[in-house]
């Protein structure tokens, strides 16, 4: 499921320039990642990358802040696995 929805969810984000359908679009992946148990949190982790890579090109506080905690569920689950594609697109120099 987390598969499927969060792929449609960057891209309705990247489609879409209204600030507020933004915000909420982050606020609802934040909270499928918080709320899908660790198990079952698969996701593309190069796409889920360049996706928050954007976000934090852009430099929008509250985004930026959503995106943090969704990083720490991310790498909590999986740091090994996770944290090279992030290192990879330049997420810890945003960091």
């Amino acid at each position: 499921m987390v598969k499927i929805l969060l792929p449609r969810i960057f891209l309705a984000y990247e489609s879409n320039t209204a600030k507020d359908f933004r915000l909420k679009a982050l606020q609802v992946a934040e909270k499928i990642i918080a709320v899908v148990p660790t198990e079952h949190l698969k996701i593309d982790i190069d796409q889920f990358a360049r996706f928050i890579r954007v976000i934090f090109e852009a430099d929008i506080g509250q985004q930026v802040l959503i995106c943090l905690r969704m990083l720490k569920k991310v790498l909590t689950v999986n740091a090994v696995d996770f944290g090279l594609p992030l290192k990879r697109a330049g997420i810890a120099y945003h960091i």
